[in-house]
């Protein structure tokens, strides 16, 4: 067998780094622990060996692995990938030891929480342990804020490990990557606080506020009760007529850019958020596919609330729905909408899934400057710009070949699922929707196991957006 130092020690990296991340998640399990005992769930020790398996192992190979050494440059997109999938897989593990449920579904369940897709393999939220139903939860938060930017804040506090980040898609909002990290979590928890306590006053229990509150603003959309919200609609009519403007709120404060957060904060003044090119063309994106479908709703003589907050929740990819899917009489020509908006997804630098409105915007633009360029006189030069800054051919080249990644994707494991026999329209857009993050036509509980091992990979590929997953397989089939 032949012997690889270099790789030797970039696997030793990889492996420390990672066993960080895993640690701590493990130590996290304390907190749903805590809850069952709280709740006097009968299985709350279960968690103990869970914990032990997680942490202790992870303790091991930090402790063995004492390399000072800053990860490689070419491997901290591995290093990103694998704590992701282990991260996955880790957190499946309260659904399958404590909520009974089947490894497939558990790992569903965590892959689309932590992707802040929230599409659910539970048929019956009622039925998950009060601890179970908490983790998930974390899952979500922790997902929508990005695994490592929580990390860099709370946790390692490194510069060197902190490069991961940019593995995530956030730009620096301070010199520090560290810094950087502490800002995120600052904006992430400020709104997530706002949601709830807005959701409070309106007469919202606690636990249903912080459900809400966090699904809405890491873009996740998962319900807590049978039925979604037409169980608030039964039990609090009277905040519910308040409740479905605040989470969509939350959800528009989920999809902008950290960076335009960043600024608005800093600055204290809300107009800012309309200077930023971005978030400028994600609101008339929103705007015009809320009113298209909205309007064509009302032209058909179909009722346009539900179906415009469809669509908003859709173009936000925040996943929240006022009425169940299957009651909505989606048409073939709202369903196209619908699918478009959630490919195009929400800002870049954000919880929320999708192409991202920058690059779409940057290829719309292009098109557009390439056609001027061409009936331009002869020996004019001009440079292409998006948002003051100028962007290179190469940089359009990767936004291109990006954008035909995912559409690729979609097509492969929409056809996959109509091979298996489900219809083609529900398909794609299901597809489309856990690549994105957003709304799905189909209940994940019904898939045969083969459909939810395929929507698995394709919420892990939506949300590293391909480049890490492939720089490990890249890893894994080179030999140097």
């Amino acid at each position: 067998m032949l012997y690889y130092p270099k790789k030797v020690l970039e696997a030793k990296l990889i492996t420390r780094d990672v066993s960080i991340i895993t640690f701590w998640l493990g130590m996290l399990m304390l907190i749903p622990m805590a809850i069952a005992i709280i709740s006097g769930e009968p299985f709350w020790y279960v968690y103990l060996p869970l914990i032990l398996i997680t942490s202790g192992l992870s303790y091991l190979f930090m402790k063995r692995i004492k390399h000072k050494a800053a990860p490689f440059t070419q491997t901290t997109l591995v290093t990103l990938a694998v704590m992701w999938i282990v991260f996955s897989i880790v957190g499946s593990y309260p659904f399958i030891a404590v909520a009974g449920m089947d490894p497939l579904d558990a790992l569903f369940e965590s892959v689309s929480s932590i992707s802040t897709v929230g599409i659910t393999a539970v048929p019956i939220p009622e039925l998950l342990p009060n601890s179970v139903m908490f983790w998930r939860l974390m899952l979500c938060w922790l997902g929508g804020i990005g695994i490592t930017a929580f990390a860099f804040y709370s946790i390692l506090q490194s510069e060197s490990v902190a490069r991961i980040v940019i593995g995530e898609g956030y730009e620096r909002l301070k010199p520090s990557l560290v810094n950087s990290g502490r800002e995120i979590f600052k904006i992430y928890s400020f709104w997530t606080i706002v949601g709830i306590i807005m959701l409070l006053v309106i007469g919202i229990p606690f636990v249903d506020s912080l459900s809400l509150s966090v699904n809405a603003i890491s873009t996740t959309g998962t319900d807590i009760h049978s039925g979604g919200w037409l169980y608030y609609q039964k039990h609090y009519p009277q905040a519910f007529s308040i409740m479905p403007t605040i989470v969509a709120f939350l959800m528009l404060m989920g999809s902008i850019s950290f960076v335009a957060h960043y600024r608005v904060l800093k600055s204290k003044r809300i107009l800012m958020y309309f200077k930023d090119s971005e978030t400028r063309a994600f609101l008339i994106i929103l705007i015009i596919g809320v009113a298209l479908v909205a309007g064509y709703a009302a032209m058909k003589g179909l009722d346009p609330v539900p179906l415009a907050y469809e669509a908003y929740s859709t173009s936000t990819t925040g996943g929240f729905e006022i009425l169940p899917f299957e009651m909505l009489n989606v048409s073939g020509s709202i369903m196209a909408g619908l699918i478009i908006l959630a490919l195009i997804g929400g800002a870049s630098n954000s919880p929320a899934g999708g192409l991202k409105v920058r690059r779409v915007a940057i290829l719309l633009k292009y098109i557009g400057w390439r056609a001027s360029q061409e009936i331009s006189p002869k020996g004019s030069v001009s440079h292409f710009k998006y948002g003051g800054e100028t962007v290179s051919t190469d940089q359009i080249a990767e936004i291109a070949v990006y954008a035909f990644i995912y559409g690729i994707a979609i097509i492969l494991v929409a056809g996959f699922l109509i091979a298996l026999g489900y219809d083609s329209v529900s398909s794609v857009f299901t597809v489309a929707g856990a690549q994105s993050g957003s709304t799905s036509s189909m209940q994940a509980f019904d898939l045969m196991w083969p459909a939810k091992a395929a929507l698995i990979g394709t919420m892990l590929l939506g949300r590293l957006e391909f480049l890490p997953l492939f720089a490990l397989a890249a890893y894994a089939l080179h030999r140097r």
